[in-house]
């Protein structure tokens, strides 16, 4: 009898309780064991909640009378033998590094078998054992360094386990960089950044071309983390642009007048003279798409999150022909979606002016002078978008940043408000105002003309605003 029961307790739902807290359940075979419907009902519900079972034989059984569940498990027999003996095994069987080395043999039996790795939540299981008895097998760590990287979970430990265990990390991820799942490519990287030399950081280059941002951004931190690499990796950059750390100047003393129109300022113009006055700010090292998200880009992310599969099916169809162009008709919660999905972030309207004008204070990404051949607005009279890199290279910024100007207004992570570069006391990697009812958008569009699609003019907007002229781009920091 259960002590602890009181009187009223319902028998089964406390067996149910203490069975489902149980993580080992042993069961004694014996004649009358077996004729008791409580002990083959507490057995067959241990089975069914998937408990490890261990039965004890202290009487001789026969197999045909022995329940279903109990006809396919090993048990320990206490007859007959060294009852000493026989305790010390079922012990030894009992002990968390017994039960991980077997739970983890069986894991590699699997994996040789189907070439399925073991579960996330195996790996959140099996790691709390494994921290308090290392195992000593570089079988197993090889397999569970490749199922750590599969589920992205804690690369630095993983690789460390497998350090330890002598594996070679470097071939045993080299023969798994072409993993059809983008986040193993990322993680593999990832773990090769704290085991590669330099002579072997050529690897990674070949990721900077990767279709998906996660990967090239790993691929990028690994090359940028090994001094040596760093002019290659920046001359074999695609996707993104490197923005040295330094200052750079930041906003107008006064606003020019555009020569072509001979006009004075109006108040959509000055916005309370929204870019007075020029001022300083120093910026950390970056990254920065060159191009704005294209249709392409943003059907990655839905074909991936899948938040809405008729709207990932509808957006696809929509963009045949147009893969190249700006994704629109997003609110800038759209965009800071995307972002996070990416792993990097809108960037500041700091980071966006720099990339977009240097250290010169350029008024356009190439220079003081308006070029119609290098920006798409609306002096070039087209009521629709042009793909991303129609005005690459000859309308890039000092930095080889495309389509700063014109084609698409551009969120960035910043809240408005007009008198910020007034009233801001820090311009050290600014961040913008800490709250505010509108969000910053950059750059003008293909139905501005010139004196708004320049590189310092800045207005606000709802963020849950959306229309065809609204896209965005993406930066991360070298040090987050």
């Amino acid at each position: 009898m259960d002590r602890t029961l009181e009187v009223g307790d319902d028998w089964e739902d406390m067996i149910e309780l203490h069975l489902f807290q149980a993580k080992d359940v042993v069961v004694i075979l014996s004649e009358n064991s077996l004729k008791s419907k409580w002990v083959l009902h507490e057995g067959s519900m241990a089975h069914a909640l998937k408990k490890n079972i261990y039965p004890l034989a202290i009487m001789d059984v026969k197999a045909e009378e022995l329940p279903i569940w109990a006809q396919k498990i090993q048990y320990q027999r206490f007859v007959g033998i060294d009852y000493r003996q026989a305790l010390n095994e079922l012990i030894g069987r009992l002990t968390p590094v017994n039960q991980l080395k077997k739970l983890l043999v069986k894991q590699c039996d699997i994996f040789s078998q189907t070439n399925v790795l073991p579960s996330l939540e195996f790996l959140k299981n099996i790691e709390p054992a494994i921290k308090e008895s290392p195992i000593q097998n570089r079988e197993i760590a090889s397999l569970m360094l490749l199922a750590a990287l599969k589920n992205e979970l804690h690369v630095d430990f993983w690789v460390n386990l497998a350090l330890q265990n002598d594996v070679d990390i470097y071939s045993l991820l080299q023969d798994r960089l072409d993993e059809e799942e983008f986040r193993f490519r990322k993680s593999a990287i990832q773990a090769l950044q704290l085991v590669i030399t330099a002579d072997q950081g050529n690897i990674l280059l070949r990721f900077l071309q990767d279709p998906y941002p996660q990967v090239r951004k790993a691929a990028i931190l690994g090359l940028w983390n090994i001094p040596d690499l760093r002019p290659q990796l920046l001359n074999a950059l695609t996707y993104e642009c490197h923005i040295p750390a330094g200052i750079f100047r930041m906003g107008m003393e006064e606003l020019p007048v555009i020569e072509e129109y001979s006009r004075s300022l109006s108040e959509f113009d000055k916005q309370g003279f929204a870019e007075y006055p020029s001022h300083e700010v120093y910026t950390d090292d970056y990254f920065i798409d060159k191009f704005p998200i294209t249709n392409q880009d943003y059907l990655r992310f839905l074909l991936d999150t899948k938040p809405k599969a008729i709207k990932t099916e509808e957006f696809s169809s929509s963009i045949t022909g147009k893969e190249l162009l700006s994704v629109t008709n997003l609110d800038w919660d759209d965009a800071y979606e995307y972002a996070r999905w990416a792993g990097k972030n809108l960037p500041t309207e700091a980071e966006w002016e720099k990339a977009a004008r240097g250290t010169e204070a350029y008024l356009f990404p190439w220079g003081n002078r308006f070029d119609a051949s290098k920006a798409h607005i609306s002096k070039n009279k087209k009521t629709s978008l042009k793909p991303v890199n129609a005005f690459s290279p000859q309308g890039d910024s000092v930095y080889g940043v495309a389509d700063m100007v014109g084609n698409v207004w551009e969120w960035v992570s910043d809240w408005y408000q007009d008198d910020y570069y007034r009233s801001a006391a820090q311009f050290i990697n600014p961040q913008g105002p800490s709250e505010g009812k509108q969000k910053v958008l950059r750059g003008g569009s293909f139905r501005e003309a010139e004196y708004n699609c320049n590189a310092y003019r800045r207005i606000g907007r709802s963020p849950a605003q959306k229309s065809d002229e609204i896209g965005f781009r993406c930066s991360f920091l070298v040090q987050e």
